[in-house]
């Protein structure tokens, strides 16, 4: 009995240590999106400028980029807190043996 519970806790460490650094990719990403949000505003302005009157296209542009920039910056959040604590939760429920 000692033996199979060794065995099993083995295998899933090992494959939650394989799972982790795919898991942790979602993370990886979302941190990437909350770098680069905040350059969504100068794009609105710019696309908005060239698309309507410069002046009012430029104004409009730049709300729509802040739009954009938040939204993505709530989707990176989001995508860093679960890829985390699915890369965290597999390891520790691995480590400690208990199945999913």
């Amino acid at each position: 009995m000692t033996q199979r519970r060794f065995m099993v806790t083995a295998v899933v460490w090992g494959v939650s240590l394989v799972a982790a650094p795919v898991m942790a990719q979602q993370a990886v990403e979302g941190a990437g999106k909350i770098i680069t949000a905040p350059a969504e505003v100068p794009k609105g302005t710019v696309e908005g400028a060239k698309k309507d009157a410069p002046v009012a296209g430029a104004v409009g542009g730049t709300l729509k980029g802040t739009g954009k920039a938040v939204r993505k910056t709530g989707h990176g959040t989001a995508d860093v807190v679960e890829g985390t604590g699915k890369a965290v939760g597999g390891t520790l429920r691995g480590l400690s043996g208990k199945e999913e």
